[in-house]
């Protein structure tokens, strides 16, 4: 039992290497996306993975008339919590968006946070 599961982790692995230079092959044909791509991985604490998850999710969506618009896709704009005058709680994140890329977003983000001082002291 334990050796099929074992077999099965490692075929697993194999389709994830094979699918990840597929993505990467295809992503180096296109100047744009390699572009982008370039852009992505230059960002500390994004890396293949975030670059690519980013890449895909929005590129239907490739111009925004502002980056409030990519926000929003994104989810990850404040929503503001109000009841009445007498209710009000600390702003959060909407989580309306796409939570693919929020997902993607989270550890760049802790990445940033604890290599940035200037982030580090926005987000205290």
């Amino acid at each position: 039992m334990h050796r099929s599961i074992g077999q099965n982790i490692e075929y697993l692995d194999n389709e994830i290497e094979t699918l990840e230079k597929e993505i990467l092959e295809l992503i180096h044909r296109y100047p744009k996306l390699r572009r982008d791509y370039d852009l992505l991985i230059s960002i500390i604490g994004v890396g293949q993975t975030a670059a690519v998850t980013f890449l895909g999710e929005l590129s239907a969506a490739s111009n925004f008339a502002s980056s409030r618009e990519l926000e929003v896709i994104c989810g990850i704009t404040p929503r503001l919590f109000e009841s009445g005058s007498s209710v009000r709680g600390r702003p959060r994140m909407s989580k309306v968006g796409n939570a693919r890329i929020r997902k993607a977003l989270y550890m760049p983000a802790l990445c940033a946070f604890r290599t940035n001082p200037v982030l580090r002291d926005f987000a205290d």
